[in-house]
């Protein structure tokens, strides 16, 4: 776990944003803000119900109203303990928000990035009206997600986000195993940069693993979709990993989606395997997937993963199912 991670409050706010909906915004304070909903007449009602949820997640929280009347401020000894985690960079000084604080009504307009489109801030899921998707909060973007086109020279238009990771600072010891380029290829599939294991706890991770982790701390079911199978699983990325030869076995609903969609549209040349996206989730009990293709430093999106959206993108009846996540290692 990497010393300056805000561990506490980021699983408080992913959980209190997968199960109740709440607005919730971390601190680097060491606070946890809730906002009451407008729905909700009573704040002390509210604060009960905000002590009862983190109580709920093995914390023992002190629950505040704030002086609006509309925010209830939570603390607990081990947020209180990360206090300034999460203040680096260009994110801001150790008194403003940290990198989790997207609301989830996202009503802070980002800049409009060059080809893509600015979200309004509507809270509806939906492509018709630029609303943002709720649900890509859950992969703590750095900012407000935006639309873009998938890749260059493509027309489509998709949700994209940057996220940030921990570098792994590769040990003498891990070094010199991975000079060989068998030991390399086996241990790691040659994936570089590698992650600190912050959201999975591996000993090493990479971006699809991390990303898997955050879905699943939200309440999600979560696979990484590995299309390159040439090497026997890595074993602490094995849980979170299925590859294309295990799919029809291990998630037979995620292997018919992805058979129908092959189907639907020869036109693309999907053929029987490849493109698909990096990361699929979804809620328990729920038919609808989500997917997330992972681009770290110099990756871009290859013709049968665009190819695949452009399928996916034609069934379904909005944007809001897919997204690419932009990694940003932090040393």
């Amino acid at each position: 776990m990497g010393h300056d991670d805000p561990l506490h409050r980021r699983q408080i706010r992913a959980a209190l944003i997968a199960r109740h909906g709440w607005r919730v915004t971390s601190r680097v304070d060491g606070s946890v803000d809730v906002d009451v909903p407008p729905d909700v007449p009573s704040a002390n009602a509210f604060a009960d119900a905000v002590r009862s949820a983190v109580g709920a997640l093995g914390y023992s929280p002190t629950v505040v109203i704030g002086a609006s009347g509309r925010m209830v401020r939570v603390q607990t000894a081990e947020t209180l303990q990360q206090a300034g985690r999460g203040a680096h960079g260009s994110l801001g000084s150790q008194r403003a928000c940290d990198r989790h604080t997207i609301r989830a009504d996202r009503r802070t307009a980002p800049t409009v990035r060059q080809g893509g489109v600015r979200p309004s801030p509507s809270r509806s899921l939906g492509a018709s009206d630029g609303g943002v998707p709720s649900w890509l909060d859950v992969l703590e973007p750095l900012s407000v997600p935006y639309r873009s086109h998938l890749s260059q020279g493509s027309d489509l238009l998709t949700w994209h986000l940057e996220a940030q990771f921990r570098a792994f600072h590769v040990t003498a010891d891990w070094q010199a195993r991975w000079e060989h380029a068998a030991a390399a290829a086996a241990d790691t599939w040659n994936k570089r940069p590698l992650l600190a294991g912050t959201d999975s706890g591996c000993p090493y991770s990479c971006g699809e693993v991390e990303l898997v982790a955050r879905f699943r701390t939200a309440g999600y079911t979560a696979y990484w979709i590995s299309e390159w199978s040439g090497f026997p699983h890595v074993p602490s990325w094995q849980p979170f990993c299925i590859k294309r030869s295990e799919l029809r076995e291990r998630l037979p609903n995620v292997w018919e989606h992805d058979r129908a969609l092959r189907s639907r549209f020869p036109d693309l040349d999907l053929g029987p395997s490849g493109g698909h996206p990096d990361v699929v989730a979804w809620r328990p009990g729920a038919t609808e997937f989500r997917f997330v293709e992972y681009k770290g430093p110099g990756d871009s999106i290859r013709p049968k993963q665009a190819a695949w959206a452009t399928a996916l993108l034609r069934i379904a009846e909005d944007d809001a199912s897919y997204a690419v996540v932009i990694g940003r290692v932090r040393q």
